[in-house]
């Protein structure tokens, strides 16, 4: 009798319901199949048909430990009192072949929803629940489905905190930690006083991209610097991994985190060690571990598959990697002999395979094999449904078996159950289904553990030696445990070279440069206006009359543009502001240049004349000139804003930086050339005046002012 298929209590015997198992069951020859559902699976452990030391191991393993659940609630009044659980297994890969161990690498999405998810939801109808192992990108289209039909699925390993998003997956919870894990791994981060990281990971797998992308924001919010970011692809080439090493070597990164499934992880880290990219200036991290590889490496070093071969190598290579993973211990729960006891009256391990594999006691059995989770998902489908049923009495189980209750069991109806279960205690959920745990920081010590080394297991050794609180607040230390390094050291490298930190300079109200330049305004500008309104005022007398007011008025006016242009100094730098810059200071500069040089030109040509002059007519032209060159530099200056790009640019020194104006002229623009000519010609123009005038009569003789000015400007 399939003790999963029966229960001895006679009120359980009322009605029925069906929990679905979805696992790789392709990995298990000799299974038939009615659409996805193996109609044959066989509970008693067959090394016929099961090789525990391969995939089909690992696959047996999970799908026992539910049964367990499920054997166990069939065996008690308390849970589910008039209601006995039936199993059908789903394959979400299909029906095994030859080559499925070198081949089949979990991505099935296809089949698993057309197939399996569809299965579920409308063929297999006495099926209220699921429960299983999927990849993420799997699970991503399955748990949408089963969502659609309103069939509750607890995922034992998806991962990804993509599948957190209840707007698209409602009836998805799991037993795994998932959104949020960046600060977990910040909390050690700054323990060791890293500032920056480098993040390698699977770019087509979706549990890597989102735990990328969580990590990615975890350190942002705790001021970690993710100095680069490489996505590769889950097929790795020899070409991506020097790509990645490259890119590090670039950014001089020295911590990095590996984002990606156990195959992806292994590769990328036994590939960048053959290439010195492993060693005591580096420290990786993952959460899914570097292990001994079994699949194709063709396409890497040739140099990988030799080191696969010398497993003590690896370990020696693999010292110091840091194993950042939920917190594990022995769990103290009633629930534990309950599952173990039923684990092995259904498997009927004999004592000689129960010694081989680890499976003599129940703790060898959660510590060695990924089991706690499956039967922690069967539990908590099955105590949310009898939550259900007690809360409301009016529901029937009748209506539970015919799915007549569906609406009522999305990932809710399992937050608060209250339940002490194997990888947690009690099991504890988010507000988005995902198990809160804490963190265990684990690192390679550089040994073998021999009885491993024939194992899909991980056969090197790992010294665990601190572990972070629920809520990520805090990180312990255990008793005299350091973590190890790839040096033996227990002292953490540093992150990179020295930080040299630049200032950046900005000439604001707060600084002294800006309150400087705010005084200088002022007292210019006060100043001019002095000036201006001095001989506004005293514009009839004759002395002040025979300086040429107008001009005079141009110049302090000139002169006060050039002060407003220093505002545009004051502040963030700009596009707008470096172009405000420029127009003001050249037409403050030829507003006040014209009129001088002007002034002594028609000096210099009374003092030369042989004849008497039209004054009148002198100073009309005079002015007329003036108002010509004022255009001129106009127009230019209107060429060269339409013709021309002006930005800020950054320059450093002294470790301080600051901002500078460029333009640079359009293709086929001369604008800048042009602009620059022209003012260059004006000031010449001084220096010429000057030496034209330095044998006139001192009374009349400005050629040291023109000198000076020609100087200074």
């Amino acid at each position: 009798m399939d003790l999963t298929q029966y229960s001895p209590i006679a009120s359980k015997q009322r009605t029925n319901i069906t929990l679905g198992l979805v696992n790789w069951y392709c990995y298990i020859p000799g299974l038939q199949y009615d659409t996805a559902w193996a109609t044959n699976y066989a509970n008693a452990y067959d090394p016929a048909v099961i090789n525990m030391n391969a995939m089909s191991g690992y696959v047996y393993m999970m799908d026992m430990a539910i049964a367990a659940a499920v054997a166990a609630v069939n065996n008690r009044s308390d849970i589910l009192p008039y209601t006995t659980v039936r199993i059908r297994r789903f394959s979400d890969c299909g029906a095994w072949w030859p080559a499925v161990e070198a081949e089949f690498s979990g991505h099935t999405g296809g089949f698993a929803t057309s197939e399996m998810a569809i299965g579920v939801g409308e063929k297999f109808a006495d099926v209220v629940g699921v429960a299983g192992a999927e990849y993420s990108a799997v699970a991503k289209g399955t748990a949408e489905v089963f969502s659609k039909y309103q069939v509750p699925f607890c995922s034992l390993n998806s991962a990804s905190p993509t599948l957190s998003d209840k707007n698209n997956f409602p009836y998805f919870f799991r037993m795994i930690s998932s959104s949020g894990m960046g600060d977990y791994i910040a909390l050690l981060y700054k323990d060791w006083n890293v500032k920056r990281m480098a993040l390698v990971y699977q770019g087509d797998d979706l549990m890597s991209t989102g735990f990328a992308l969580d990590i990615k924001k975890g350190m942002k919010r705790n001021g970690i610097e993710v100095i680069t970011t490489i996505k590769l692809k889950g097929k790795l080439t020899q070409d991506m991994v020097e790509y990645a090493a490259l890119m590090l070597k670039r950014t001089q990164s020295r911590y990095i985190y590996i984002a990606g499934q156990v195959d992806f992880v292994s590769k990328t880290y036994f590939s960048l060690a053959l290439l010195d990219m492993v060693g005591k200036d580096y420290v990786y991290m993952g959460v899914n571990i570097p292990i001994r590889i079994s699949t194709d490496t063709s396409k890497l070093s040739p140099k990988l598959k030799l080191l696969t071969k010398n497993v003590t190598r690896m370990a020696e290579l693999g010292r110091g990697f840091i194993a950042f993973q939920s917190f594990s211990n022995f769990p103290v729960t009633p629930w534990l002999d309950i599952f173990y006891n039923h684990f092995i009256a259904l498997t009927k391990f004999d004592n000689q395979t129960q010694l081989e594999q680890g499976l003599d006691s129940a703790n060898n059995v959660i510590n060695y094999w990924p089991v706690g989770g499956g039967f922690d998902c069967a539990m908590m489908l099955m105590m949310g449904f009898d939550k259900l049923l007690r809360e409301n009495p009016k529901f029937t189980p009748e209506q539970l078996s015919s799915r007549a209750l569906s609406k009522y069991l999305n990932y809710s109806q399992y937050l608060d159950l209250g339940y002490d279960g194997l990888v947690a205690q009690p099991v504890v959920m988010n507000s988005q289904g995902d198990l809160m745990m804490p963190f265990m920081a684990s690192s390679y010590n550089g040994t073998v553990n021999p009885s491993m080394t024939n194992s899909q297991q991980n056969p090197f050794f790992m010294d665990t030696f601190a572990f972070t609180d629920l809520r990520a607040t805090n990180i312990t230390y255990y008793d005299g445990a350091r973590p190890v390094f790839f040096d033996g050291s227990h002292t953490p490298p540093p992150d990179g070279p020295p930080i040299i930190i630049i200032t950046p300079s900005i000439n604001d109200l707060k600084s002294s440069n800006g309150k400087g330049i705010v005084a200088l305004i002022s007292v210019g500008l006060l100043f001019s206006v002095g000036t201006g309104a001095f001989f506004i005022k005293f514009q009839n007398i004759k002395a002040v009359k025979m300086a040429s007011i107008p001009e005079c008025l141009v110049i302090v006016f000139g002169s006060m543009l050039s002060y407003i242009s220093l505002a545009f100094y004051v502040g963030s730098v700009t596009a707008a502001s470096c172009k405000a810059r420029i127009w003001l200071v050249l037409m403050g500069y030829i507003l006040m240049m014209k009129p001088v040089i002007m002034k002594n030109v028609r000096l210099y040509i009374i003092l030369n004349s042989k004849k008497r002059l039209d004054a009148a007519m002198l100073t009309m032209i005079n002015r007329i000139v003036i108002a010509i060159g004022v255009l001129i530099e106009m127009a230019l200056l209107v060429y060269w804003h339409v013709a021309s790009t002006t930005t800020p640019k950054q320059l450093i020194a002294d470790n301080f930086s600051f901002y500078v104006c460029r333009s640079v002229d359009a293709p086929g623009s001369v604008a800048i050339n042009l602009l620059t000519a022209f003012t260059t010609i004006i000031h010449i123009l001084l220096v010429v005046l000057a030496y034209m005038l330095k044998d006139v009569d001192p009374i009349y003789n400005e050629s040291a002012p023109l000198a000076t000015i020609f100087g200074k400007a």
